[in-house]
């Protein structure tokens, strides 16, 4: 019996930005937003990459939108992230990574 790919092996961009995230920003903080968005939370961190996706999205509202705040945000205008992932669903990119960053006051997700 052959063991199933891990998601390392689906998607290794992924994998690479995740690790990269836990040198830059601590493992406990980025495994904690990952823990999150596996159990539904969205805002903390979502992937797509090759078909696959991992995560939960960040709220947003239809794709059109989506996508008009997106080309908007290429042109220099201000824009959310949840702008963005609809962007690149929209353009079928390979690979895109979310995740939220740490608090500037050294709180946790943005609480102080």
């Amino acid at each position: 019996m052959t063991k199933p790919a891990s998601m390392r092996d689906d998607m290794p961009m992924t994998a690479e930005f995740v690790d990269r995230k836990r040198v830059e920003w601590g493992r406990a903080y980025v495994n904690d937003c990952v823990r999150r968005a596996m159990a539904g939370q969205p805002g903390y961190f979502y992937a797509m990459e090759r078909g696959h996706t991992l995560g939960t999205p960040w709220l947003g509202g239809a794709a059109n939108e989506l996508l008009a705040q997106g080309l908007a945000a290429a042109r220099g205008a201000a824009c959310g992230v949840a702008a963005l992932q609809g962007v690149a669903l929209a353009i079928g990119a390979e690979a895109a990574f979310f995740m939220r960053e740490p608090a500037a006051g050294g709180g946790e997700h943005g609480q102080a």
